[in-house]
C-alpha cells in the first residue's frame, strides 16, 4: 500500500486485499463478517505493512467521498477497526508472557521512535492510558512502524 502515491490506488490495494482475505475464508468455510475482523487482524500482526495507518488516513481524506460507500467503505472500516485494535491491545487478554509481548508489541509500533505519543519503554500502563486516539491527528507518528 506504501508503494502507491494516489488515493484511488491504495484503496484498489485494500480492495484487493480484503477480496484475497474473503475467499481465502470462504474456501475455508469461514465465510461471514464474523470471521473477517480477527484474520485481518492477524494478517496485518504478521504482514506489519510500513506506514499502514498513515496510508489508512490518506484514502480517507483524499478519497472522494462519493465513491467512498459500500463494499469500500467496508474495507476501509475493517481496517481502521483491525488497527484499533492492535492499538488498543493488553498483554492481560493474550495467552503468551506478557514481556514477549511488551517487547513484539514495541517492535511493531516502533516505540522508541515516540510512535502515538506514549513513554517508552512500553508499560501496561502507558498502553491502556494511551493519550492519542486513533482519530486524534498524532496517531502513528513512528518511523515505518506498522500504525505510522
Amino acid at each position: 500500500i506504501d508503494s502507491f502515491k494516489a488515493p484511488l490506488d491504495k484503496m484498489q490495494c485494500i480492495i484487493n486485499a480484503s477480496k484475497i482475505l474473503g475467499r481465502v475464508l470462504l474456501a475455508a468455510k469461514c465465510d461471514g463478517a464474523d470471521a473477517f475482523l480477527p484474520v485481518l487482524i492477524y494478517v496485518i500482526l504478521q504482514a506489519n505493512p510500513k506506514h499502514l495507518y498513515s496510508n489508512l488516513l490518506f484514502v480517507r481524506r483524499f478519497r472522494n467521498p462519493a465513491l467512498l460507500h459500500g463494499e469500500h467503505q467496508y474495507y476501509l472500516t475493517s481496517m481502521f477497526a483491525a488497527v484499533d485494535y492492535i492499538e488498543r491491545i493488553e498483554s492481560s487478554k493474550v495467552a503468551m508472557d506478557p514481556q514477549a509481548f511488551s517487547a513484539g508489541l514495541d517492535r511493531t509500533l516502533d516505540r522508541d521512535s515516540g510512535c502515538r505519543g506514549l513513554t517508552s519503554p512500553r508499560t501496561e500502563s502507558s498502553l491502556s492510558h494511551a493519550s492519542h486516539a486513533p482519530s486524534d491527528p498524532g496517531f502513528g507518528a513512528g518511523k515505518g512502524s506498522l500504525l505510522d
